[in-house]
């Protein structure tokens, strides 16, 4: 049976356009990308930043020594991106801010592109969840929030990612303010994603404990531990908790087990494959 070269080149204008409205909603969520998660997201080998400048959906964001290079939605592509953010939110709308100055700092660039990395990955696994990210989450909050947040039919999940360890007290606030969001029935799983076995099990140590040190920040905003020696329990968090190593290459992802037990070794279960 003979091509039709109409239909072909018709085929090839609706994928390019999926593809490029893919970028621009993604992109208006999260900020910004880079190289790899654009790989990711479109599910291709090559490196498509340069491609998609030339066509006018993003613009490379050149950065100073020091810093990450990013990808913003271009100026002409703007209007179709805040559409497609309002299809999705059903109307609501955050500011697009970027490229205003250097984007971003190395380690915000960092650990941003692991969290949209992980987050492709989770979405890919498991279709149909709804993903909102921190900026979207964070306006006009004033609480503990979650990296990103995937919701399905039956399960919230908080993500969290943890590139580097936490000294003690911080590691106490963040936990017992993911608690009490817990309470609040904000998730319904909190799963943390860990570059290293020793962030992932400084994880699982805390909640494993019996009790913890109640934390407060302070005025200057340094966290101190709550005077009179006041305790809490994190059993309630550590049930609906998992702690998951990113391998360092981000090519493998291993299950260091719920943070209820701690009986998982690293080798037990590759789960996700950045």
């Amino acid at each position: 049976m003979p091509y039709d070269l109409k239909d072909v080149r018709a085929n090839s204008l609706a994928k390019g356009k999926e593809h490029r409205d893919k970028v621009l909603l993604w992109t208006y969520r999260w900020g910004w990308m880079t190289d790899e998660s654009l790989q990711a997201l479109m599910k291709v080998q090559r490196r498509p930043g340069s491609e998609l400048c030339r066509r006018g959906v993003l613009q490379r964001v050149e950065p100073p020594r020091g810093h990450h290079a990013a990808y913003c939605i271009n100026s002409a592509s703007m209007t179709r991106a805040l559409e497609l953010y309002e299809e999705d939110t059903g109307g609501a709308v955050i500011p697009y801010q970027w490229p205003q100055t250097a984007v971003p700092f190395a380690a915000l660039g960092e650990h941003q592109e692991a969290a949209q990395l992980i987050a492709i990955n989770q979405l890919n696994r498991y279709p149909g969840g709804k993903l909102t990210v921190d900026r979207e989450l964070r306006v006009g909050a004033k609480k503990a929030l979650p990296d990103f947040c995937i919701e399905h039919p039956k399960r919230k999940e908080w993500h969290e990612v943890e590139l580097t360890p936490k000294y003690a007290e911080r590691l106490f606030f963040q936990l017992q303010e993911r608690d009490k969001s817990r309470q609040a029935g904000d998730f319904t799983k909190l799963i943390f994603w860990c570059r290293t076995a020793g962030v992932g099990r400084s994880i699982q140590n805390a909640l494993n404990r019996e009790t913890c040190p109640e934390v407060f920040r302070r005025g200057d905003g340094k966290i101190s531990m709550m005077p009179g020696g006041l305790r809490w329990n994190p059993k309630a968090l550590r049930c609906v908790s998992e702690v998951v190593l990113i391998g360092e290459d981000r090519e493998t992802a291993r299950y260091l087990g719920d943070a209820s037990g701690c009986q998982a070794s690293l080798d037990d279960q590759v789960i996700m494959d950045l």
